[in-house]
């Protein structure tokens, strides 16, 4: 469910309101890298699990999951870079970063653990991870 309202989320800010509003608020152009990037995070755990697991001895290359984990890296880190990249042609580095680093922080923090999506299972380790 998670993964599926963040696509939705992203395709109505990509299409619609960031070429309206993107240049007059960087809250836009954050919202979009942000949840992506936190798809992305899931992704590249899954994705690395996978990887893990075939170096030791189990081939998960036989199974869809770790494709599709590989895709959804690849095109996360485009769109991401791509809107991140936008913000900073458009902003200052000072007004992006002070608002980026905390709506990741919290994505990451607060949103990924109450997610109820099946793409949560793998990166489950991920989660519970704390730096303090």
């Amino acid at each position: 469910m998670y993964c599926f309202s963040v696509l939705v989320f992203t395709m109505v800010m990509v299409y619609s309101v960031a070429p309206r509003y993107g240049r007059a608020n960087p809250i836009f152009y954050i919202s979009i890298c942000s949840l992506v990037g936190s798809v992305s995070i899931m992704a590249v755990k899954g994705f690395g699990v996978a990887v893990k697991l075939t170096f030791g001895g189990k081939n998960q290359f036989t199974h869809p999951s770790t494709y599709v984990f590989g895709i959804v890296v690849v095109v996360c880190i485009l769109v991401q870079m791509n809107y991140f990249n936008k913000a900073l042609d458009t902003f200052s580095t000072n007004v992006f970063v002070s608002f980026h680093q905390p709506a990741f922080c919290l994505l990451i923090r607060y949103l990924l653990p109450i997610a109820s999506s099946p793409c949560i299972s793998l990166a489950s380790p991920l989660l519970q991870w704390s730096p303090l």
